[in-house]
């Protein structure tokens, strides 16, 4: 994801257990549903925005939906 400049998606529990090894914490938060987009400027990931929520709230076109959105994060960054 930050090489690629592309999303990470787990849009349900059972992705978030597959991805990540903290995932028995991040269900306890009540969260199962995870989107990572990174703030890129010149090619170059400066940071990534992770947002969490419920399972199945996010999904492939929320993600691409909010990418662009991340640039506004670019100043803040830099």
């Amino acid at each position: 994801m930050i090489d690629r400049g592309t999303y990470f998606l787990a849009p349900t529990a059972a992705d978030v257990r597959t991805h990540f090894p903290d995932a028995a914490g991040i269900e306890a938060a009540g969260c199962g549903s995870i989107v990572c987009l990174p703030a890129r400027h010149d090619g170059v990931t400066l940071a990534t925005l992770n947002l969490w929520h419920a399972s199945g709230h996010y999904d492939a076109a929320t993600a691409e939906r909010a990418l662009p959105l991340v640039s506004l994060l670019v100043p803040a960054c830099r």
